[in-house]
């Protein structure tokens, strides 16, 4: 029995296809981006209107290439920041997955960037102390840029259990792959337009994009002698402040050493 378009043409027993079927929110993600694809080899970034997906909104993600096999989180819901316990965005997608099942599962989400093929994944958490048993599903969509450059992945990530102490790093299962074909060319690019605002109910599910985080150092401040400094004067007799045109411990543009925003942040990752 060959099993449609799936890459796999083996013969399976009725009850492991049961397993196989998709949680219904999968499902829905699924029609939904047929829907905007429209036979295309995958629909545009701008097209996706997260209230077309509202039920599985915090569920689902959004993620850009940046090399073979490597994508990084754009824009995640809450499940994904409870599940390891922090911010995702800009974090690279293996972080949700465990060492060993990161090599294989790179493979897998480059074939979806490459496009032509849809995805799921099962995934299993592992468990210890504070970590009961956990169980998910992942869904891997190809999606267009619309800025014409690295490809994009709609995602949605279901799981059934408690998450407990996280993080909860997942093992592969099996990954599921469905073949399509387009059967009408891309669409014209749209030009680039500002999103829509979005109601503060879906805002609340983390499904609001916004600038990826920029960590600049400012100037570091010159360094304090410790002595007060008498200001100079020109021969008309107007004060210039502090000699070298210091301003006695206040910056310019207004800002002190105490109200100035620090200088670096240092991120730990023990990924």
């Amino acid at each position: 029995m060959r099993n449609g378009n799936q890459r796999t043409g083996a013969v399976i027993a009725l009850g492991e296809y049961r397993k196989m079927r998709h949680d219904p929110l999968i499902q829905q993600v699924i029609a939904y981006w047929e829907a905007l694809r429209g036979g295309r080899p995958a629909p545009l970034r701008a097209e996706v209107d997260p209230r077309g997906i509202e039920a599985a909104l915090d569920r689902v993600f959004l993620a850009e290439r940046l090399a073979e096999g490597i994508g990084r989180f754009r824009l995640s819901g809450m499940t994904l920041n409870d599940l390891m316990g922090m911010e995702v965005r800009g974090m690279p997608l293996t972080t949700m997955i465990l060492p060993e099942g990161r090599e294989r599962f790179s493979r897998a989400l480059e074939r979806v960037f490459q496009g032509g093929v849809r995805t799921t994944i099962r995934l299993t958490a592992a468990k210890g102390l504070g970590r009961p048993e956990l169980v998910g599903e992942l869904l891997l969509l190809p999606l267009a840029n619309d800025r014409g450059d690295n490809p994009l992945v709609l995602g949605c990530l279901v799981t059934a259990g408690t998450i407990g102490r996280a993080p909860r790093r997942m093992t592969l299962g099996a990954v599921h792959e469905v073949a399509y074909e387009a059967t009408s060319p891309a669409g014209p690019r749209p030009a680039p337009a500002k999103a829509p605002a979005l109601p503060d109910r879906l805002r609340s599910k983390g499904f609001a994009e916004a600038e990826m985080p920029r960590y600049i150092a400012d100037p570091a401040p010159a360094p304090a002698t410790g002595r007060s400094e008498a200001p100079t004067a020109t021969p008309d007799g107007r004060s210039t402040g502090t000699p070298g045109g210091a301003t006695n411990g206040v910056r310019q543009g207004g800002a002190t050493p105490q109200t100035r925003r620090p200088a670096l942040r240092l991120v730990k990752s023990d990924l």
